[in-house]
């Protein structure tokens, strides 16, 4: 499952769950019905037809890091303050010195980055928030305190497979 980035006429955005059954004629009812009361609801894969559509510029795809059994592959932080720039700076320093492997983005307004560390199998989420919790007083009390992606962006079903976003 993965989330698509929105936009509206007034230059909203955000992101909602791709849904295959989406503005289907005789399926889809929105907007009389919210996704998340939908019997039809289908949810559509993270599968390399939308990883390819994602990396060529088609569409603007994004992920839940934190799987219906509160494990996850990745930790990833956000730096969106005002000297985002040193924060970050001094996370990538701190990953560096313990020898692990990180990637950096730019965010897409270009006013903050992300941090991704990346595991090799599926980790406890709480082990990769304390892992991240480490790194940041690691940084000596610099800077302002990166959010976790891994709080913000919870899946929308529940362990029981159930829709939990009401």
């Amino acid at each position: 499952m993965h989330a698509v980035r929105w936009e509206k006429a007034d230059g909203r955005t955000g992101y909602a769950v791709a849904c295959s059954n989406e503005w289907v004629q005789g399926i889809c009812q929105k907007p009389r019905i919210k996704c998340g009361d939908c019997p039809h609801r289908q949810f559509t894969p993270l599968d390399g037809k939308v990883l390819f559509a994602h990396l060529s510029g088609k569409l603007v795809a994004g992920l839940y890091p934190l799987q219906p059994d509160h494990h996850c592959h990745l930790l990833a932080m956000d730096f969106d303050k005002a000297d985002w720039q040193a924060d970050v700076k001094a996370l990538a320093q701190v990953c560096r010195r313990e020898n692990l492997p990180y990637a950096l983005e730019i965010s897409s307004s270009g006013a903050g980055a992300h941090l991704w560390i990346f595991f090799s199998a599926p980790v406890p989420a709480w082990s990769a928030r304390a892992l991240g919790s480490g790194l940041q007083a690691a940084r000596q009390g610099h800077g302002t305190t990166p959010r976790f992606i891994l709080r913000l962006l919870r899946s929308p079903v529940s362990q029981s497979g159930h829709d939990a976003s009401g």
